[in-house]
C-alpha cells in the first residue's frame, strides 16, 4: 500500500467531509499565515475547525514539530488537530497531547488517538 502525500491529503479531505461532517474543507490552502494546512475543515456550526496534517515519512513528522506554530500551539490553525499517516510511520507515544493520530488503511481510516480535551480548555484560557 503506497500512498503519496497527495493521496493522503485526498483521504483527509474525504474524512473531514464524511466522518467529521465538515461543510467546508480546504486542502493545501494558503491563507496569509505562516501555516499552510494539508487539510482543514469547518463544521456546520462554524465554531469548530479541524486540521489534518499528512505525513508520508517519520522525518516529515519530526520536522513538523520544529515549526514556529507547533512550538506555540495557540498560534497554529485548527481547534482540533490530527496527524494522518500510514501505520507505523508515527509512533503513538510521540504524538503531542494536543494532537490526534489517524492511520490510513486501504478501506478505512483508524483513529489511534484523539486530541487531549484538557489542552483545549487550557488553550482557551491563555
Amino acid at each position: 500500500m503506497d500512498y503519496t502525500h497527495k493521496d493522503l491529503v485526498e483521504r483527509a479531505r474525504k474524512w473531514l467531509t464524511n466522518t467529521k461532517g465538515c461543510l467546508v474543507v480546504l486542502v493545501e490552502w494558503y491563507g496569509g499565515t505562516r501555516e499552510t494546512p494539508d487539510a482543514i475543515g469547518f463544521r456546520k456550526s462554524g465554531r469548530k475547525s479541524i486540521l489534518v496534517e499528512c505525513k508520508t515519512t517519520y522525518g516529515d513528522f519530526e520536522a513538523d514539530g520544529s515549526k514556529y506554530f507547533r512550538k506555540i500551539p495557540g498560534r497554529g490553525l485548527g481547534e482540533e488537530r490530527y496527524y494522518m499517516a500510514l501505520p507505523g510511520i508515527i509512533p503513538l507515544y510521540e504524538v503531542p497531547p494536543n494532537w490526534g493520530l489517524l492511520e490510513v488503511y486501504e478501506n478505512k481510516i483508524s483513529v489511534q488517538s484523539f486530541p487531549c480535551k484538557l489542552y483545549k480548555m487550557i488553550k482557551n484560557i491563555t
